[in-house]
Formats: C-alpha cells, structure tokens, sequence
C-alpha cells in the first residue's frame, strides 16, 4: 500500500492523536478514514451555507452580501479544515471561570491552543449547575454574581461559546451509564455525541471523553 507524508504543526499533531485516540484507532487508520470519507462523492443535500460563529448571519463568497452565498461540505468549518464543538463539563467550567479554582491554569493553557475551527459549548445542565456549585464552594459569592461571571464568560471567550439544546431523556443514556455517580456524565455525553460534540473533561475514564491536558 502506498504511503503519504505530511508535515504539521505540534499543536495539530497532538490534536489528530487525541481524536484518534477516542475513535480507538490508530493515528495512521484514523487519517485514511477521514481521507476516505472527504473524497468520497457527495450526495444532494451535503452541502450547507456558512453561517457566522457570532452573528448567525449567512457569509457570502468574497465577503459581501452582493456574492452568492458560501457553502461548506459536510463536516467542514467556516475556517477550513476539523470542525470540534467541545462541551465542557461542569468542573471545567467551574475551572474555567474561576481564578481560585485548583484547576484554573489548565483549562486556560488549554483553551488558548484552540484554532478558530474549534468552540466551546455549555448546556441547561452545566450553566445550571455552574450558577448551583459556585456559591456553594464559594468560589461566587452569590448565585446573582455567579450568573453574571457565567454570562461574561459566554459572551467574551475566544473561541466562542455556543448552548447545545438539550431535550435527550433517560433513554439515551449510555450503557456505562449504570450508577448514581456517571449519570449526569453519561447524559452529559450522550448530549455531546447527539449534538456533534465531544464532552471535555478534567476527570479520567469517561468513555468517550475529551480528557483535556495537564
């Protein structure tokens, strides 16, 4: 079989093992299979218009509304290339928000490697309990100040945020999903995997999972 090479950067290196890592594949297969799939041909219908990140508002070729508009393949971002919606759970948000939080730098040191292609996502689950735990662990000192720390984030963040809708109930919930404890993780990325986004995570052995880095 012949052999391709290519040259990228660290950062896309890490992110491609990482990918390949939650298929359970290796780095090698997982690249031919996104090959396969984006020279394949394209069905009717595979095609949408791009949309901006903050307007929502259709983008057109060449930049102006006077162009016809742009459309994107299947899977493709506005920026070109891996689009990844990552949906971060609480403590990650928690992390996030909070320069008291013990695990602040990392969740920082690792969104500032993320490309344009990639956003972060909360949803009725995590913004809900973000604005419930910060108080409680008085890393807020109300819920009113907790909100607005929560919109703030939301509103100023780059990349940007987006909400996924949330409207899976119990039956969705994934077969490793079987006590109390990996509920909310188990709907958490059940949500991610129906939405297409990955759950982002500080904590170790959620299947399927986006473990960020130390």
């Amino acid at each position: 079989m012949p052999t391709i090479t290519f040259r990228v950067t660290a950062r896309e290196a890490a992110q491609i093992r990482q990918l390949a890592r939650t298929e359970r594949l290796t780095v090698s297969e997982f690249l031919r299979r996104r090959a396969v799939a984006a020279a394949g041909p394209r069905a009717a219908g595979e095609y949408r218009i791009a949309r901006d990140s903050l307007t929502g508002l259709p983008m057109h070729d060449g930049g102006s509304a006077g162009g016809g508009p742009r459309l994107l393949e299947a899977g493709q971002s506005v920026a070109g290339g891996l689009s990844v919606t990552y949906l971060l759970d609480v403590n990650a948000l928690l992390a996030l928000g909070h320069a008291a939080h013990v695990h602040h730098g990392r969740v920082s040191r690792w969104v500032v490697t993320l490309s344009p292609n990639q956003m972060l996502a909360t949803c009725s689950i995590t913004e809900l309990s973000f604005v419930r735990i910060a108080p409680q662990a008085r890393l807020s000192p109300h819920v009113g100040a907790a909100r607005d720390l929560l919109a703030q984030i939301v509103a100023s963040m780059r990349p940007p945020f987006v909400r996924l809708t949330d409207d899976l109930g119990v039956d969705s919930l994934p077969s490793w999903a079987d006590i109390p404890a990996t509920i909310t993780d188990g709907h958490l990325s059940a949500l991610g995997a129906r939405r297409a986004a990955q759950l982002a995570t500080l904590d170790q052995g959620i299947p399927d999972s986006f473990l960020i880095p130390v």
